[in-house]
């Protein structure tokens, strides 16, 4: 019951702005192996996986439950992009990363979808094109969510390696600024969802001796008011531009915070706070 009630929910308030009048794009109906995606910026929902710390079997099921299961795809509008990027924490600083995914969910070509576009018309594109260009993005989507479990060395696939740092924070603001990530404030509305246990490890802000080790964490009011990092925390702000993004965190709690209880969340709730942005969460079930 829960999970069917998250997936009707995770993307409610995004669906207002889906119920504008959109129209059939050529163009994102024969990009079949491209980004599918029309001229008309819609939604963007940007989905940024932590696997610093790589993700075990029953990590990856919740995630994939609650943010890339068939029918949460399907509530998203068609020609609504999604991406994704992983935060590997290996070689690649924050200002390096770049999309592992990033399309924009097709139209469907079945009749009975609540979205209107997602039908066949007469003069547009046929329901077999439209279907094959739904399997295209499953199966692009499918074989990058696989890819989050492991790296290549070598040309070879193996078990993820532990990340170095974790650098959540700078990830965010990259996200706010690098034109490569295309989240801007163009588009008509935006979404972020963090999976994380958003333990945050790098020279400015290693959050481990306080959340691990003395299990209470640093707040953020302690951290930014920090003298001898003043500048740079002024500087690391995201800027979203006009209209702030929503955001949701997938927290990944049952290694360091299973009772909810040593201030994690608060940290990033008083961060986004300062940000405009007031976070929705879910929380791991599974003991780790």
């Amino acid at each position: 019951m829960g999970k069917y009630f998250f997936i009707l929910t995770v993307f409610c308030s995004l669906n207002v702005f889906a119920s504008a009048e959109r129209h059939e794009s050529k163009e994102a109906d024969e990009d079949q192996y491209g980004e599918m995606c029309p001229e008309e910026k819609y939604g963007h929902t940007a989905v940024i996986v932590d696997t610093t710390g790589p993700l075990n079997d029953a990590q990856y099921t919740y995630m994939y439950n609650l943010v890339f299961d068939e029918s949460v795809i399907k509530n998203m509008a068609p020609y609504d992009r999604l991406s994704i990027l992983n935060m590997t924490g290996i070689d690649a600083q924050a200002s390096e990363t770049e999309y592992v995914f990033s399309k924009c969910r097709p139209r469907t070509g079945e009749k009975e979808s609540k979205y209107e576009l997602d039908a066949s018309t007469f003069f547009g594109a046929p329901k077999a094109k439209l279907q094959k260009q739904t399997r295209n993005f499953n199966l692009s989507l499918k074989e990058t969510l696989e890819g989050l479990r492991y790296e290549e060395v070598d040309g070879n696939k193996v078990e993820k390696r532990m990340g170095e740092f974790t650098q959540l924070i700078e990830q965010l603001k990259e996200l706010s600024r690098l034109p490569n990530l295309m989240f801007d404030d163009s588009y008509q509305y935006r979404k972020i969802v963090i999976v994380s246990d958003l333990i945050q490890y790098s020279d400015k802000l290693n959050m481990y001796p306080s959340c691990r080790d003395k299990k209470e964490c640093i707040t953020w009011k302690d951290f930014k008011n920090k003298k001898d990092l003043r500048f740079w925390i002024r500087g690391i702000m995201p800027k979203f531009g006009d209209n702030s993004p929503e955001v949701e965190i997938i927290y990944l709690n049952s290694k360091h915070d299973p009772f909810l209880n040593i201030g994690l969340l608060d940290f990033w709730e008083d961060y986004f706070s300062d940000l405009g942005i007031e976070i929705e969460f879910e929380v791991e079930t599974s003991d780790y």
